[in-house]
């Protein structure tokens, strides 16, 4: 019997026996009624809850929400495999500032592990020290922090900053999330053009952003020169992208030269006659007796 139920009963306790009873009898009968419009009623509510909230779609978490194209939630673009035998070797990779071990303490720092106790200030250190190497994962990781807003306070610029390193890089999910951002206006000026621009990019290996780039388009049908502008705008991004690339790319180191064959010049030899020195002839001798 539910808490009303019994709250009732009581206040019936003084009432006349057939008069109690019955009412007895009627909440009795009423109570599965109550307790199942009740459930009902928590169902209902849980389910208005998951709308406004997150769903589940593959790897990554779509946040729900009718702004605009739908930001992509990951943990990174592919974080490093964990190859290091033990904690300590972890640690010692970090200390030579090895961006992979880096972005591992940070990952460990952030989630909180029996070596690294939850720690957020430290793991955004690690984070950003691994960014700053170059680490597409990291810089996604971190772009995804602040504009979540959930482990430190919400800064959708530092989210847009972190978020355009990794999409240079090649991050088709930064690159999604920057398109997003730009075209519903997430903490950011709304700019359609480059919004549409980020999102065509990101089309191009993002199943989730060629539903984004439809859906833009679709709102934009009215305007045809924004339209073009943003495919216009998605050209120069991929030229940009190329020569990032390239930068990124190590020099090689140009092929030694095959050393030319050393050539010894011989001199012709004339061949010379020393003459013969002549030595004078020794007086002849006389004899005087």
């Amino acid at each position: 019997m539910t808490r009303t139920a019994r709250l009732a009963f009581m206040s019936v306790s003084n009432m006349q026996p057939t008069i109690r009873i019955l009412i007895i009898a009627s909440l009795a009968l009423l109570a599965p009624v109550i307790a199942q419009a009740r459930e009902s009623g928590a169902t209902a509510k849980k389910s208005r809850s998951k709308k406004s909230s997150s769903v589940k779609v593959g790897t990554a978490t779509v946040v729900s929400d009718d702004s605009g194209p739908k930001l992509i939630s990951t943990t990174g673009g592919g974080g490093a495999d964990n190859k290091w035998p033990s904690f300590e070797a972890l640690q010692k990779a970090a200390e030579n500032q090895n961006p992979d071990a880096l972005y591992e303490l940070g990952q460990m720092y952030l989630d909180g592990t029996p070596e690294t106790p939850k720690n957020v200030t430290r793991a955004m250190l690690y984070l950003d020290d691994a960014a700053q190497l170059g680490h597409t994962a990291a810089n996604f990781r971190l772009g995804k922090i602040y504009a979540d807003g959930t482990e430190t306070p919400r800064d959708y610029a530092k989210a847009l900053k972190y978020y355009k390193t990794a999409a240079l890089a090649g991050d088709a999910t930064a690159q999604h999330n920057i398109g997003a951002m730009l075209s519903s206006g997430r903490g950011v000026k709304r700019d359609y053009t480059e919004g549409l621009a980020w999102l065509i990019i990101a089309a191009k290996k993002n199943t989730e952003a060629v539903q984004s780039e439809k859906k833009l388009r679709e709102f934009l049908a009215k305007y045809p020169k924004t339209i073009a502008a943003g495919e216009t705008r998605a050209e120069e991004l991929t030229r940009e992208l190329a020569a990032a690339k390239t930068a990124r790319e190590p020099t090689a180191a140009p092929a030694p030269s095959k050393p030319a064959p050393m050539k010894i010049d011989i001199a012709p030899i004339t061949p010379t006659v020393d003459p013969m020195p002549i030595t004078p002839m020794p007086a002849p001798f006389t004899n005087t007796n």
